[in-house]
């Protein structure tokens, strides 16, 4: 096997253990988030029998669905690219010039997409946050 192409598998390998940690990561935010949407619905039920700035509480339930949602779609796209470098490597032993470009492509499609997927996924988590946080200020000071 040439070496050009060992440094190619040596690459696939660690982008691949890099999705995967990447894969756990929108797994344990999948958690985190359910937690938040179930731990804010208990609190409302059990502490507030009228409670000011709803409409705080009502966003910070969106954003963090949202971010839950994110966190499925890029779970899925993960495992969509991890494909996509297994199907690259083996375009590249059979030498199907065609079929590596085209999947290739695929992949660098879904890592861009990916990148926009944690982007929205992080920042409607942290909008999540501060709006509950400002709920919580608003009726208990």
């Amino acid at each position: 096997m040439p070496d050009d192409i060992k440094e190619m598998i040596e690459i696939f390998e660690k982008l691949k253990e890099s999705l995967k940690f990447h894969y756990d990561y929108h797994k344990h935010m999948t958690t985190i988030n359910a937690g938040s949407i179930l731990l804010i619905i208990a609190i409302l039920e059990g502490i507030f029998r009228d409670p000011k700035g709803i409409i705080f509480i009502i966003s910070s339930i969106v954003c963090f669905v949202l971010s839950l949602t994110c966190s499925l779609i890029g779970m899925t796209t993960i495992t969509h690219v991890i494909l996509s470098m297994v199907m690259t490597q083996h375009a590249m032993f059979t030498k199907n010039i065609k079929e590596y470009e085209k999947i290739s492509n695929m992949a660098k499609v879904r890592l861009n997409r990916l990148d926009v997927i944690d982007n929205l996924h992080r920042i409607s988590f942290f909008l999540g946050i501060v709006l509950l946080v400002s709920f919580a200020f608003i009726n208990f000071l």
